[in-house]
């Protein structure tokens, strides 16, 4: 099959056409299943707040029953969260480490320069 050069023009434009064509509607599309998920993940978030706090009021008013279903509702949603926002729990999770890696690496720097005053007896 031979093809000229305006047709292999033609065929390129067409596949550019379509390749953008297809990224095209994808985006909107992919970004309307975004939308709801984070309003999904924010409102789950508030929910477990608002909870804490009716669990506390409960506690204050020493109201056992309520206090008890209060908590029973918080660790239901709670255990939700990472089922429905997975990616905003491994990044929580991520920065718990940082910080914790981050504390480490002070409390060995503090550490060591205890530790070479000690052994120099002073001199260092």
């Amino acid at each position: 099959m031979s093809m000229n050069r305006d047709s292999l023009h033609v065929l390129g434009a067409g596949l550019l056409l379509a390749v953008f064509a297809a990224t095209g509607s994808a985006g909107p599309a992919a970004a309307a299943n975004v939308a709801p998920i984070h309003r999904t993940c924010k409102k789950i978030d508030l929910q477990i707040a608002h909870y804490k706090g009716v669990t506390e009021m409960a506690k204050d008013r020493r109201d056992w029953m309520w206090y008890d279903a209060s908590r029973a509702h918080v660790k239901r949603l709670t255990d939700r969260r990472p089922k429905i926002c997975p990616e905003q729990v491994a990044e929580e999770k991520r920065e718990y480490f940082r910080r914790g890696a981050a504390a480490a690496r002070e409390l060995v720097k503090v550490a060591s320069a205890a530790a070479i005053r000690y052994f120099s007896a002073g001199w260092l």
